[in-house]
């Protein structure tokens, strides 16, 4: 029974090789041995690589499908300070690691009580780079704050006053950033600098100094379009028309499409008496065909109807009815400004229209 166990063979064994028979020894040149085991180990590493991409890219999608299982946000404090990084050169991007706000103790250095120190100089930089680059972002009044903490640790540093007074002034606090302006000016002509202080010296009543600084950026560049728009609202406030009108029509020849201003123009020729003037403005105006001119169509059909030229008005008013609803419309007809033209046959027949075309839209929902 024992023998007939040993006699018996694995017909899918293969037979075993000895190794001392040369016939059937293969050995690997070691040049291909280390070639094998660098891609082995490269092999080894892309898997591993691999694994860790696969994990965070299921953790993505968990986030994005599962909202519940995502992490707390982060909560930004009032001292948390934001930097609109991709506005940030790459010489400035070392603050947005650098929290650390100026102590008063560095700031009375900053007056000859302690001697200046690395970490004072880059508490200036600091506040100066998140100031101006929060100007840049329009949060103004997070500028300040910067601009101001940088003024107060180095109250001798240049550059700093114009971007404190514009972001005052931003926030209409024309009387606070007077003196920041005066300072700017008083480091080097800046052009800048002078039309904002003109600017916030009318703000404030300043009517004869502000004149003076108007005039001083008109002398250094005399087609510039802001310089004669502050000076035609300056003269307007000083009531010396004249000089307003002339400004305000050197300005349109710069900048025909300002219909904000156009508004006010005409608006100011009304309180002039000159309605006729006012009229034939509108109605060059108005040919632009902008959507930004309705408000200057519906002052044009008031001038019109004040002056019971109806066919003149509801033209205005046919403008308007272009780029609104019916009923938006027909508001405005209501107006008490039209009652003079009610009446006539040309309005009546573009009411009639009008609430037509509303009842229309009303059935069509």
């Amino acid at each position: 029974m024992k023998k007939k166990h040993e006699n018996l063979q694995d017909i899918y064994r293969t037979p075993k090789v000895r190794e001392t028979d040369s016939d059937y020894t293969r050995k690997m040149p070691p040049e291909m041995e280390s070639q094998l085991r660098r891609h082995q180990v490269q092999s080894a590493l892309f898997g591993l690589v691999s694994i860790v991409l696969l994990f965070f890219l299921t953790a993505t999608l968990i986030r994005e499908t599962h909202p519940e299982t995502t992490l707390p946000p982060i909560v930004l404090t009032a001292k948390t300070q934001y930097i609109p990084l991709h506005t940030l050169p790459l010489d400035d991007l070392w603050v947005m690691s650098y929290q650390q706000a100026a102590s008063e103790k560095e700031a009375e250095g900053a007056r000859g009580d302690m001697p200046v120190s690395t970490k004072w100089i880059k508490n200036v930089a600091y506040h100066v780079i998140v100031g101006q680059q929060a100007l840049a972002a329009g949060q103004y009044e997070k500028a300040a704050v910067h601009l101001e903490k940088a003024l107060a640790i180095f109250p001798g540093i240049q550059g700093v006053h114009e971007s404190l007074g514009t972001a005052y002034l931003h926030q209409q606090k024309f009387e606070a950033a007077i003196d920041p302006f005066k300072a700017a000016i008083k480091e080097g002509e800046s052009f800048s600098a002078e039309s904002n202080l003109g600017i916030a010296l009318m703000a404030t009543q300043q009517f004869e100094e502000s004149e003076k600084y108007l005039l001083r950026v008109l002398a250094l560049k005399p087609e510039h379009p802001g310089c004669h728009k502050n000076l035609a609202l300056l003269y307007q406030k000083m009531e010396l028309p004249k000089k307003a009108l002339s400004h305000f029509e050197k300005y349109f020849s710069l900048c025909p499409g300002d219909f904000g201003t156009i508004e006010i123009y005409a608006e100011y020729l009304l309180s002039l008496g000159q309605r006729e003037r006012a009229a034939v403005f509108l109605r060059e105006a108005c040919q632009q065909e902008a959507t930004d001119a309705l408000p200057l169509y519906l002052l044009l059909a008031k001038v019109e109807a004040r002056a019971t030229n109806d066919v003149q008005a509801v033209a205005a008013l046919k403008n308007i009815t272009r780029y609104i609803s019916p009923n938006l419309a027909l508001t405005h007809l209501h107006m008490e400004e039209f009652d003079t033209i009610r009446d006539t046959e040309t309005f009546q027949d573009l009411l009639h229209q009008l609430e037509l075309a509303e009842v229309t839209l009303e059935n069509q929902n």
